[in-house]
């Protein structure tokens, strides 16, 4: 399963060591100041780290889905 779509461009842009970044979450999630959620993602490819931050209702939407990868993963 790819998460790009939550990723934000400058960091879907930066150099892969394969031929695209393809993140996935880690299992870091964290509630910020002003409604904000935090999400981590890591690269499958190369293992570059990055921060997604999202308002609460887009997170949300997109709950579930972390959730669950991240649950049937044991991370």
């Amino acid at each position: 399963m790819n998460f790009n779509h939550l990723i934000s461009r400058h960091d879907l842009m930066s150099d892969c060591a394969r031929a695209q970044h393809s993140f996935y979450p880690t299992g870091h999630i964290e509630a910020m100041l002003g409604d904000n959620v935090a999400v981590r993602f890591r690269c499958k490819n190369c293992g570059k780290l990055c921060t997604s931050f999202m308002q609460n209702e887009e997170f949300q939407i997109h709950q579930n889905v972390l959730e669950k990868y991240i649950s049937d993963r044991g991370l």
